[in-house]
């Protein structure tokens, strides 16, 4: 069924990028940022879609953030976007976007503007309107997103809010994805496999507190001209004249600086040997015909939960079941018995599930096989998952 759906397999980490409407151009650079809170949150944008696309400012801005204050994000995320495998993240510049991307994109920025004349996004900021700003976020995204066929993550980061949309349809009902991406990610997680753990985990409440009045005392006024663009913040590095204000605090921010770092180099080979799992055996299924068919029909949803459960009930003995696929699906009883014997050698496999393997190959259903073979993959991708170190 998902034979004729087009692929999806991309995602974009969105920032402050509402604040190109105060502006007459959209395609001209502005200030922005990348939402840190996924990489402590799971990290699931990097293992489950293939491109990871961002604003170019906004990876500027944290790569700027790591020079001067060594928040180590700019890092991390500078490191993603040049790994042995490819770039995961992908920086876009506005300026070049293809025509008839970037002519879209000013006819939508412009259709939004008039729609309410009276819109003031610094004020949107300053009252932490965030679902005002979420929905003229997609808008503004939705050229891109039909042009580079991505969902987009909506984070404006520091007022701390997170949603999901892929097109203007959905925008109203976006949490079917964060519900998948919560279904698909949360077995790895319960595994304790993670990138980073919160900031402050593992720092002395002393340390805590320090960044906090910082961020109380310090960043705090300073955010709705820094999400807004405007004022010293202006331009496309508009995030300077913030960033230097915090350099005289800078020592404030070393002990989590420290154990995001350390929880980093610890766990990211992880994360890639995760990534490489995911695309053998969980990406055809997910980028080929789950989402594609969630976003013609929203209601898929249960039971893209019910494959997803058989696919990790499977997952305990999915080893012994490939094993059992490439020797031939087409056993007769005989043989399946036989298959037993080999089966019953394999160490890791408890007799009473080689029992349960045995039975599905002797009974030989059409029915039975067609339904194990459609959720090996993702089962296999489980199994494997869990045993990593």
């Amino acid at each position: 069924m998902g034979s004729s759906r087009s692929s999806i397999s991309s995602v974009y980490l969105s920032g402050w990028e509402y604040n190109r409407l105060l502006q007459n151009d959209p395609t001209e650079p502005r200030n922005s940022a990348l939402p840190g809170d996924v990489l402590w949150n799971g990290a699931a944008h990097f293992w489950l879609f293939e491109h990871v696309y961002c604003t170019k400012e906004a990876l500027e801005n944290e790569e700027y953030a790591y020079a001067e204050l060594g928040w180590p994000t700019g890092r991390i995320f500078n490191e993603l976007t040049d790994t042995k495998d490819g770039p995961i993240i992908r920086p876009i510049d506005w300026q070049k976007l293809p025509a008839h991307t970037a002519t879209r994109l000013r006819e939508e920025h412009q259709r939004i503007r008039k729609e309410d004349r009276q819109l003031d996004i610094r004020e949107l900021v300053e009252r932490r309107h965030t679902g005002t700003l979420e929905v003229l976020k997609i808008r503004l995204l939705q050229p891109l997103a039909e042009e580079y066929s991505f969902f987009n993550n909506v984070s404006p980061s520091s007022l701390g809010t997170n949603a999901w949309s892929r097109n203007r349809r959905l925008v109203q009902h976006p949490e079917w994805l964060s519900t998948v991406v919560g279904k698909l990610a949360a077995p790895v997680q319960k595994r304790g496999l993670t990138v980073l753990s919160r900031p402050g985990t593992r720092v002395s409440s002393e340390d805590r507190a320090r960044q906090a009045r910082v961020q109380s005392e310090v960043e705090a006024p300073l955010i709705t001209d820094l999400l807004s663009g405007t004022g010293v913040n202006s331009g496309p590095r508009g995030y300077v004249p913030y960033i230097q204000a915090l350099r005289p605090h800078a020592n404030s921010y070393s002990a989590i600086n420290k154990q995001l770092w350390s929880d980093w180099t610890r766990n990211k080979e992880r994360l890639f040997r995760l990534r490489e799992l995911a695309k053998e055996h969980l990406w055809p299924q997910l980028h080929g015909e789950w989402l594609p068919r969630l976003v013609e029909e929203p209601e898929y949803i249960h039971e893209f939960g019910r494959d997803l459960d058989k696919a990790l009930s499977l997952s305990r003995f999915a080893g012994a079941l490939d094993l059992a696929a490439s020797i031939g699906w087409g056993l007769n009883i005989g043989a399946a018995y036989a298959t037993e014997r080999l089966l019953l050698g394999m160490a890791d496999l408890p007799s009473a599930e080689t029992h349960l393997i045995t039975g599905l190959l002797a009974e030989g259903t059409r029915q039975r096989l067609s339904t194990v073979r459609k959720h090996l993959p993702v089962a296999v991708f489980y199994q494997r998952a869990a045993k990593l170190q």
